[in-house]
């Protein structure tokens, strides 16, 4: 066993890691996510509110009314007492449907504006970084505004499991824990398989997307439709295409099949829980003198209250999904670029030197130097021309002097001073 282990954490030291990702977890992400709600849209906390209540009401209010009405009629109540349960049920029904449509036409347009408030707000790792936090905040249903969704859906499932509980409590305390059981065992299953996807295959493919990306670009915009033509370039981008879509295409049928043996247990553990429950209610009807109106009550209780823990359960799975997106944005937003700000003033003068002195600069996890010990000097009142080949360094030599980029080694002067120490 520990020879496994110490195998496992050798594996993980050895595969690649982003240097720009950062864990918050999941309490981190909701307290963010939470604040970033109330700071944008103050009324987000009370709409949530209003459909858990509104939509716990609903999910209980028949199983309550089969009894009561099974029992008023065993007990031969008046017809007087079931018209004015009935109208009461009404009043109830019409209230509450009427509670939960207003706060869902009111919540999906404020977490569209709150995602986008929020967004308002050539290293390989960085772009990396950015391909997976744009896709944390580019549409409705993942990462910032996926876990807004998946909140709401927390609180109310939350609502409707501790009613259930209460219910569920006076029947029998090991049906509850059984079922409870049951759930939670589904619940590791199913965040244990979102973790693995996310890391094993989505999280990869962020190069994937950039490299899709830069080949949907360059093979639909005419300013590069010359250069395709003129040096006979379309075979060898369709190559390049299909070698990209067969990559996307492996690993949607892994994950499809990952989730398709997760779904397999799931739906064993659903039938071993309404097995439980029927075999209990039937014993109790047959030598416990249960009444057909609380059977009635716990048969339907029963079936909502499972479907509501699996369901809190799987909302906690999601908001783990979503946690691990938002983890991307974060991170993102909080990336240190490594260059430290300076505090001297630009000269004013009517004349600038630029001198490079044993300049070399290497990408991050680049073997080869991109620009090797480069000694220049610019002076005000010359031109000069940066040519060269692909890969050269033409470019970078501009972003060391822009200072988008420090040097690994050496130094830049503006009028005999490290450009570091400038503002």
């Amino acid at each position: 066993m520990k020879d496994k282990d110490t195998k496992k954490k050798k594996k993980e030291e050895q595969e690649p890691k982003n240097p720009y990702h950062v864990d918050h977890g999941l309490w981190s992400n909701v307290k963010y996510i939470c604040r970033n709600m109330v700071r944008y849209e103050k009324s987000l906390p009370w709409l949530i509110l209003l459909i858990a209540v509104a939509t716990t009401s609903m999910r209980y209010l028949w199983n309550f009314i089969a009894k009561f009405v099974l029992d008023m009629v065993s007990n031969g109540e008046s017809v007087e007492k079931l018209i004015t349960l009935m109208v009461g049920v009404f009043v109830v029904q019409c209230a509450t449907t009427m509670a939960s449509s207003f706060a869902n036409t009111q919540l999906w347009w404020r977490y569209i504006g709150v995602r986008t408030l929020m967004m308002v707000a050539k290293n390989s790792d960085v772009m990396d970084a950015y391909q997976k936090a744009g896709n944390a905040v580019g549409n409705n249903n993942d990462g910032v505004e996926g876990m807004m969704h998946q909140i709401e859906y927390f609180v109310t499932t939350l609502m409707v499991v501790s009613f259930g509980l209460a219910i569920m409590g006076t029947m029998n305390i090991w049906i509850m824990l059984g079922m409870m059981a049951l759930a939670i065992l589904n619940f590791l299953i199913k965040n244990r398989t979102n973790r693995v996807t996310k890391k094993k295959i989505w999280d990869p493919l962020a190069t994937w997307w950039r490299k899709r990306n830069y080949m949907e670009n360059v093979t639909t915009d005419f300013k590069t439709a010359k250069d395709i033509r003129a040096f006979g370039l379309k075979d060898h981008l369709v190559r390049k295409m299909h070698t990209l879509n067969e990559e996307r295409i492996e690993a949607e049928k892994k994950n499809q099949f990952i989730w398709w043996i997760t779904g397999q247990i799931g739906n064993v553990l659903w039938f071993l829980s309404q097995c439980a429950i029927y075999a209990w209610l039937v014993y109790s009807v047959l030598y416990r003198g249960m009444s057909i109106g609380n059977f009635t009550l716990y048969l339907g209780s029963a079936a909502t209250f499972f479907q509501h823990v699996i369901s809190l359960f799987d909302g906690i799975v999601a908001m783990l999904a979503k946690s691990r997106e938002v983890d991307d944005w974060r991170s993102f937003l909080e990336i240190d670029d490594g260059i430290e700000e300076g505090t001297i003033e630009l000269p004013k003068t009517d004349s600038y030197e630029f001198k490079f002195e044993n300049v070399s600069f290497r990408y991050p996890k680049a073997e080869k130097y991109a620009l090797k010990n480069l000694n220049i000097t610019l002076t005000a009142g010359k031109r000069l021309a940066v040519v060269g080949l692909n890969g050269a360094g033409k470019s970078t030599f501009i972003k060391l002097l822009l200072r988008l980029y420090e040097p690994t080694e050496g130094r830049i002067l503006l009028n005999g001073v490290d450009i570091r120490s400038y503002s």
